[in-house]
């Protein structure tokens, strides 16, 4: 998790050893998205999606063309996307979304860079 008022990224231990099973990709991913956290932190609040979760799970993938996945990344993504969702102690039920709506938001991310990322009035 990003914690903002440290400015750190925190490790959940059991999370942790769930994604051992889950694959590398989807390591990459929890750690990417919690970056996306940290860079909503750092933007004008008007940069900021209300819906922050799924802000923070384009960002993830939003490396403007230069992610390059690895046999079986993506599948590994999207099962842990709808893996984690809202099942975790410090989340709210609805927060993340389902399944579906995580993967589309990584996938808009992939597909449409930081810029896809923004409100829809900042684009």
């Amino acid at each position: 998790m990003y914690c903002p008022a440290g400015d750190f990224l925190g490790r959940d231990a059991g999370l942790i050893r769930k994604a051992d099973g889950l694959g590398d990709g989807w390591t990459y991913l929890v750690i990417a998205h919690e970056w996306g956290h940290a860079v909503q932190e750092r933007v004008d609040i008007g940069l900021r999606s209300r819906a922050a979760e799924p802000q923070a799970d384009c960002l993830a993938a939003a490396a403007d063309g230069v992610i390059r996945f690895e046999e079986n990344d993506e599948k590994e993504i999207a099962e842990g996307l709808a893996e984690i969702g809202d099942q975790t102690p410090w989340t709210t039920a609805g927060e993340h979304g389902d399944s579906f709506q995580r993967v589309s938001a990584f996938a808009l991310g992939r597909d449409g860079g930081v810029a896809a990322c923004l409100p829809t009035e900042q684009q």
